[in-house]
């Protein structure tokens, strides 16, 4: 199994990039999740999402 993991920081959601790399061959799952959700600090000024995508083959 190789696991690759990106981080990936800007204003537009993650999920066409999930789904692209989700339809290259020899990838069997795709993980997204948001980091903002995790880590968000009450009373700060969002800058745009931060965005982890976990692709396993």
């Amino acid at each position: 199994m190789v696991e690759v993991r990106l981080h990936v920081h800007g204003r537009t959601p993650v999920n066409e990039l999930a789904a692209s790399l989700s339809e290259l061959d020899g990838v069997d799952a795709v993980l997204a999740s948001d980091i903002n959700a995790v880590h968000e600090h009450p009373g700060a000024a969002p800058e745009g999402g931060r965005y982890s995508l976990t692709a396993v083959r």
